[in-house]
């Protein structure tokens, strides 16, 4: 009973289909992640050279 309450006073919105994001923010994001990747792999030879 109270469930129903509740949903007869929240009101109805308009409801927009979710747009993709443009193609610019998509491949700059690629190439963030692959900095971030190539940084750690980097990284992590750094340490197992013994820093040299």
């Amino acid at each position: 009973m109270e469930e129903k309450e509740l949903q007869d006073t929240v009101p109805e919105q308009d409801v927009t289909p979710c747009e993709p994001r443009p193609v610019w923010q998509r491949v700059l994001a690629w190439i963030g992640v692959g900095i971030v990747v190539l940084g750690v792999i980097l990284y992590y030879y750094h340490i197992a050279s013994g820093g040299r």
